[in-house]
Formats: structure tokens, C-alpha cells, sequence
């Protein structure tokens, strides 16, 4: 079977042959629950940068021809992000700050281009530890999670401490 993507700047075609797939299952994973005007709304109301809707607007018209079947992967690249975003908004923005910072400090001259390897990466994670983190602490998710906690080791506190 014939995988076919097209980049839409160069119009360039890339062809992949694979051999088994199930094209039924992939057109089922692939099928968009929000139509295109839903999502140009909901990117419209991310707070954003405008450089950023435009590549996320520019995203929603990727699709991927698997045989004879075309397989809207932008649409639904923004329909999950709309759902993580929502879900888990502080790991959203710690990640986008945590990125901003590290590429903000590997910018600076010769500290930056030694170190940038390692911050941009470092603060990413960093920034998407801690929105998470906060995350976690406001859900009840984080409130389920304490609880077990507190029950598992709840028998521990009655233990003497050795001098």
C-alpha cells in the first residue's frame, strides 16, 4: 500500500510503500470530531501568539493519502491539543514558558551557544514539571493521589523514630 504526503510550501510528494495495514482502523483513529470552522475558532481563542495561530491554522490543512483513503492528521493534531490544553492548562503554559526561557538564554552570545544544548531542553522540562506539578495539586486527580498516599503510609506515623 501506498502512503502519500504532499509539503505544501514545495509541493514537493514523498511515497512510502508499506505492507499491512489496516486502513479501516486508521480512517476510524484519524476521523475529526470538530469541523474546520470550530477548530479555526478555537485556535483563534488560544492565547497565543499571532506567528503561532498561523502555523496552527497552517497545520489544519496536513493530511496524509493511506492507499486510497486521506487522513485529516492536522485536524485532529488540534483537536488533541485543544483537549490537553484544556484539561491541563498550567502543564501547557509551564511548558511554553520553560521553552521561551531556555530559548531566550540560549540566545545570549557565547554563554548561550556553549550552554543551549542543555538549557533549552533543561527549562523545557523544568517548566513542564512544575505546571504539572501545579496541575496535579488542582485536580482531583492530585486530590486521589494524596489520598492513597495518606491511607498507604498513614500506619508509618505511629512508628518510633530510632535515636
Amino acid at each position: 500500500m501506498l502512503i502519500e504526503m504532499t509539503n505544501a510550501k514545495t509541493n514537493e510528494k514523498v511515497e512510502i510503500e508499506v505492507d499491512d495495514i489496516n486502513v479501516v482502523e486508521l480512517e476510524e483513529q484519524f476521523k475529526p470530531v470538530l469541523s474546520v470552522n470550530e477548530l479555526r475558532m478555537i485556535i483563534k481563542n488560544f492565547s497565543v501568539p499571532p506567528e503561532v495561530k498561523a502555523m496552527l491554522n497552517e497545520l489544519l490543512n496536513f493530511s496524509i493519502k493511506v492507499g486510497e483513503v486521506v487522513l485529516e492528521v492536522g485536524r485532529k493534531i488540534i483537536e488533541v491539543l485543544k483537549v490537553l490544553v484544556k484539561a491541563y492548562p498550567n502543564t501547557a503554559a509551564g511548558l511554553l514558558v520553560g521553552s521561551l526561557i531556555g530559548l531566550l538564554l540560549s540566545s545570549i552570545p557565547v554563554l548561550g551557544w556553549l550552554l543551549g544544548w542543555l538549557l533549552v531542553p533543561l527549562f523545557t522540562a523544568l517548566g513542564l514539571a512544575l505546571g504539572m506539578w501545579k496541575d496535579l495539586g488542582d485536580t482531583e486527580l492530585g486530590t486521589a493521589i494524596e489520598d492513597v498516599l495518606k491511607t498507604i503510609f498513614s500506619g508509618l506515623k505511629h512508628i518510633p523514630r530510632p535515636i
